[in-house]
Protein backbone atom coordinates (compact mmCIF):
# COMPACT_ATOMS: atom_id res chain seq x y z
CA UNK A 1 0.00 0.00 0.00
CA UNK A 2 1.35 3.39 -0.84
CA UNK A 3 2.00 6.24 1.85
CA UNK A 4 -0.36 8.43 0.61
CA UNK A 5 -3.11 5.28 0.66
CA UNK A 6 -2.07 3.69 4.14
CA UNK A 7 -2.12 7.50 5.75
CA UNK A 8 -5.49 8.37 4.26
CA UNK A 9 -6.78 4.84 5.67
CA UNK A 10 -5.09 5.46 9.09
CA UNK A 11 -6.98 8.91 9.15
CA UNK A 12 -10.18 7.38 7.82
CA UNK A 13 -9.61 5.31 11.32
CA UNK A 14 -8.79 8.03 13.82
CA UNK A 15 -12.00 9.91 12.95
CA UNK A 16 -14.18 7.17 13.41
CA UNK A 17 -12.70 6.29 16.55
CA UNK A 18 -12.71 10.24 18.00
CA UNK A 19 -16.80 9.97 16.93
CA UNK A 20 -17.26 6.87 18.73
CA UNK A 21 -15.60 8.11 21.62
CA UNK A 22 -17.53 11.21 21.18
CA UNK A 23 -21.23 8.94 21.57
CA UNK A 24 -19.58 6.96 24.20
CA UNK A 25 -18.96 4.21 22.67
CA UNK A 26 -15.46 2.43 23.86
CA UNK A 27 -14.29 0.27 20.39
CA UNK A 28 -12.83 -3.37 20.71
CA UNK A 29 -8.95 -2.99 20.28
CA UNK A 30 -8.30 -4.56 17.12
CA UNK A 31 -5.20 -6.84 16.74
CA UNK A 32 -3.23 -5.81 13.36
CA UNK A 33 -0.71 -8.27 12.31
CA UNK A 34 2.91 -6.61 12.04
CA UNK A 35 3.09 -8.07 8.04
CA UNK A 36 -0.28 -6.19 7.09
CA UNK A 37 1.23 -3.21 8.28
CA UNK A 38 5.17 -3.92 6.37
CA UNK A 39 3.46 -4.69 3.18
CA UNK A 40 5.29 -2.92 0.49
CA UNK A 41 4.67 -2.91 -3.14
CA UNK A 42 7.01 -3.62 -5.88
CA UNK A 43 8.60 -0.58 -7.46
CA UNK A 44 6.02 -0.61 -10.41
CA UNK A 45 3.09 -0.85 -8.62
CA UNK A 46 4.42 1.41 -6.02
CA UNK A 47 5.20 3.98 -9.13
CA UNK A 48 1.64 3.12 -10.77
CA UNK A 49 -0.15 4.04 -7.04
CA UNK A 50 1.29 7.35 -6.92
CA UNK A 51 0.04 8.25 -10.15
CA UNK A 52 -4.02 7.77 -9.29
CA UNK A 53 -3.81 7.81 -5.65
CA UNK A 54 -6.21 11.28 -5.50
CA UNK A 55 -8.33 9.74 -8.39
CA UNK A 56 -8.76 6.36 -6.06
CA UNK A 57 -9.89 8.03 -3.28
CA UNK A 58 -12.09 9.95 -5.21
CA UNK A 59 -13.33 6.78 -7.15
CA UNK A 60 -13.32 4.92 -3.65
CA UNK A 61 -15.61 7.68 -1.92
CA UNK A 62 -17.95 8.10 -4.75
CA UNK A 63 -18.39 4.24 -5.10
CA UNK A 64 -18.83 3.68 -0.82
CA UNK A 65 -21.68 7.03 -0.69
CA UNK A 66 -23.50 5.58 -4.00
CA UNK A 67 -23.68 1.83 -2.36
CA UNK A 68 -24.49 3.05 0.77
CA UNK A 69 -27.76 4.61 -1.24
CA UNK A 70 -28.24 1.55 -3.55
CA UNK A 71 -27.95 -0.87 -0.51
CA UNK A 72 -30.55 0.00 2.40
CA UNK A 73 -29.07 -2.63 4.56
CA UNK A 74 -25.83 -1.60 4.61
CA UNK A 75 -25.73 -0.98 7.99
CA UNK A 76 -26.27 -4.41 8.92
CA UNK A 77 -22.89 -4.99 7.37
CA UNK A 78 -20.94 -3.19 9.89
CA UNK A 79 -21.13 -3.11 13.43
CA UNK A 80 -18.58 -0.13 14.25
CA UNK A 81 -16.68 2.59 12.03
CA UNK A 82 -13.80 0.25 11.80
CA UNK A 83 -15.85 -1.82 9.91
CA UNK A 84 -16.57 0.58 7.42
CA UNK A 85 -12.63 2.00 7.29
CA UNK A 86 -11.98 -1.85 6.65
CA UNK A 87 -14.59 -2.24 4.23
CA UNK A 88 -13.32 0.93 2.26
CA UNK A 89 -9.21 -0.02 2.66
CA UNK A 90 -9.99 -3.47 0.94
CA UNK A 91 -12.34 -2.12 -1.97
CA UNK A 92 -9.72 0.06 -2.27
CA UNK A 93 -6.78 -1.78 -2.66
CA UNK A 94 -9.20 -4.40 -4.89
CA UNK A 95 -9.69 -1.47 -7.23
CA UNK A 96 -5.92 -0.64 -7.50
CA UNK A 97 -5.23 -3.76 -8.42
CA UNK A 98 -7.97 -4.39 -10.73
CA UNK A 99 -6.71 -1.21 -12.48
CA UNK A 100 -10.11 1.28 -11.76
CA UNK A 101 -8.86 4.30 -11.02
CA UNK A 102 -11.30 6.36 -12.83
CA UNK A 103 -15.04 7.60 -11.55
CA UNK A 104 -16.14 6.37 -15.29
CA UNK A 105 -15.00 2.95 -14.58
CA UNK A 106 -16.46 2.90 -10.75
CA UNK A 107 -19.64 4.34 -12.82
CA UNK A 108 -20.62 1.40 -14.93
CA UNK A 109 -20.13 -0.97 -11.27
CA UNK A 110 -22.47 1.31 -9.60
CA UNK A 111 -24.83 0.75 -12.69
CA UNK A 112 -24.56 -3.04 -11.95
CA UNK A 113 -25.22 -2.57 -8.17
CA UNK A 114 -28.29 -0.37 -8.50
CA UNK A 115 -29.61 -3.81 -10.62
CA UNK A 116 -28.59 -6.08 -8.01
CA UNK A 117 -32.07 -7.05 -5.87
CA UNK A 118 -30.42 -7.43 -2.38
CA UNK A 119 -30.49 -4.79 -0.24
CA UNK A 120 -26.92 -5.70 1.02
CA UNK A 121 -23.49 -4.29 0.12
CA UNK A 122 -21.34 -6.15 -2.22
CA UNK A 123 -18.19 -7.91 -1.97
CA UNK A 124 -15.09 -5.94 -2.90
CA UNK A 125 -14.71 -8.82 -5.44
CA UNK A 126 -18.41 -8.36 -6.86
CA UNK A 127 -17.84 -4.72 -7.09
CA UNK A 128 -14.21 -4.99 -9.02
CA UNK A 129 -15.88 -7.57 -11.63
CA UNK A 130 -19.26 -5.77 -12.04
CA UNK A 131 -16.68 -2.61 -12.73
CA UNK A 132 -14.68 -4.65 -15.11
CA UNK A 133 -17.53 -6.16 -16.97
CA UNK A 134 -19.16 -2.60 -17.38
CA UNK A 135 -15.81 -1.23 -18.77
CA UNK A 136 -15.54 -4.85 -21.45
CA UNK A 137 -19.30 -4.18 -22.72
CA UNK A 138 -18.15 -0.13 -23.36
CA UNK A 139 -15.57 -1.09 -24.91
CA UNK A 140 -17.08 -3.78 -27.21
CA UNK A 141 -19.82 -1.00 -28.06
CA UNK A 142 -17.35 1.57 -28.92
CA UNK A 143 -15.16 -0.84 -31.13
CA UNK A 144 -19.04 -2.02 -32.75
CA UNK A 145 -20.06 1.61 -33.57
CA UNK A 146 -16.62 2.23 -34.68
CA UNK A 147 -16.81 -0.67 -36.72
CA UNK A 148 -19.94 0.08 -38.48
CA UNK A 149 -18.97 3.86 -39.27
CA UNK A 150 -15.53 1.78 -40.84
CA UNK A 151 -17.79 -0.66 -42.93
CA UNK A 152 -20.52 2.48 -43.82
CA UNK A 153 -17.85 4.78 -44.94
CA UNK A 154 -15.80 2.19 -47.33
CA UNK A 155 -19.76 1.24 -49.01
CA UNK A 156 -20.06 4.95 -49.52
CA UNK A 157 -16.59 5.04 -51.28
CA UNK A 158 -17.40 2.04 -53.30
CA UNK A 159 -20.88 3.35 -54.63
CA UNK A 160 -18.69 6.79 -55.29
CA UNK A 161 -20.62 8.64 -53.15
CA UNK A 162 -18.41 11.88 -51.66
CA UNK A 163 -19.19 14.66 -48.80
CA UNK A 164 -20.42 16.65 -51.38
CA UNK A 165 -23.06 13.89 -53.29
CA UNK A 166 -24.59 13.71 -49.79
CA UNK A 167 -24.78 17.34 -48.69
CA UNK A 168 -26.71 17.76 -51.97
CA UNK A 169 -29.25 14.90 -51.37
CA UNK A 170 -29.45 16.19 -48.07
CA UNK A 171 -30.70 19.68 -49.48
CA UNK A 172 -32.68 18.60 -51.60
CA UNK A 173 -34.66 16.00 -49.02
CA UNK A 174 -34.79 18.91 -46.88
CA UNK A 175 -36.28 21.11 -49.86
CA UNK A 176 -38.88 18.30 -50.33
CA UNK A 177 -40.09 18.13 -47.12
CA UNK A 178 -40.60 21.72 -46.70
CA UNK A 179 -42.11 21.92 -50.19
CA UNK A 180 -44.83 19.42 -48.65
CA UNK A 181 -45.18 21.34 -45.59
CA UNK A 182 -45.79 24.34 -47.09
CA UNK A 183 -49.05 22.64 -49.55
CA UNK A 184 -46.53 22.82 -52.38
CA UNK A 185 -44.81 26.58 -52.24
CA UNK A 186 -41.16 26.94 -51.20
Amino acid sequence: MSLQVAQYVANLAEAAQRKEQERGIVPQPQAVSQKSQETKLNPVTAERAKRFDDTLKQALNYAFSTLRECNPAWRHAFKSKAEVVGYKTQLGLAMQSAGINSIELVEGGLDYARKQPGPFMPSTGDFVAWCKEAAEVKRAKRETVERSKRILDEKRQLAGETWEERQAAAKAGIAAIRKNLNGGAV
